[in-house]
């Protein structure tokens, strides 16, 4: 009853259809941006690259650390480039 124009028609006001255009606009601009910012989001994710740790950097780490001396690192480090 409340949306009648009183004479029992179905008439709606006015502002009811453009209350109904301003959401049937921000739900297509809501769907549109979400669509964009999913594009968008998958495209700067880098390629998966991650192969486990780099060997040269757990040789260099463990140099740095004092596990090794200079001349292991060197033997591993021509070991693991061969």
């Amino acid at each position: 009853m409340m949306f009648w124009d009183g004479n029992g028609g179905g008439v709606w006001h006015p502002w009811v259809m453009v209350l109904m255009w301003v959401g049937f606009l921000l739900f297509w601009m809501l769907v549109i941006w979400g669509g964009i910012a999913l594009f968008r989001s998958s495209e700067r994710r880098p390629p998966p690259t991650d192969l486990g740790p780099d060997p040269e950097r757990i040789l260099k780490e463990r140099l740095a650390r004092g596990e090794i001396d200079r001349e292991q690192y060197e033997q591993l480090r021509q070991v693991v480039r061969s």
